[in-house]
């Protein structure tokens, strides 16, 4: 993790994203916005603020989301996020 961004109400976290860049591609993880305040627009405020800041730092920013994830695949694809790698994962027992 390099760093956290976030959008508060009052002191409360109400969203919030992770950068966790390797190397030299900028890359968020973790991004949410808690269930009370979904579809107000803090999603793609979040996602837009960090992609900005990371594109500043780095020619190549991207994100990883679960093909399960219709909602978030929408609002990235939006936002000007087109490319796509399948990617697997597994749990070690």
């Amino acid at each position: 993790m390099v760093d956290w961004y976030g959008v508060r109400d009052g002191d409360r976290l109400i969203a919030c994203g992770a950068d966790c860049t390797r190397g030299d591609v900028g890359f968020l993880a973790g991004l949410t916005v808690a269930p009370e305040h979904r579809r107000q627009g803090l999603g793609a405020a979040l996602t837009t603020g960090m992609t900005r800041a990371l594109s500043a730092r780095y020619d190549v920013v991207a994100l990883g989301v679960h093909l399960s994830n219709t909602n978030a695949r929408r609002l990235y694809q939006r936002l000007g996020y087109t490319d796509s790698f399948a990617l697997t994962s597994v749990r070690v027992g």
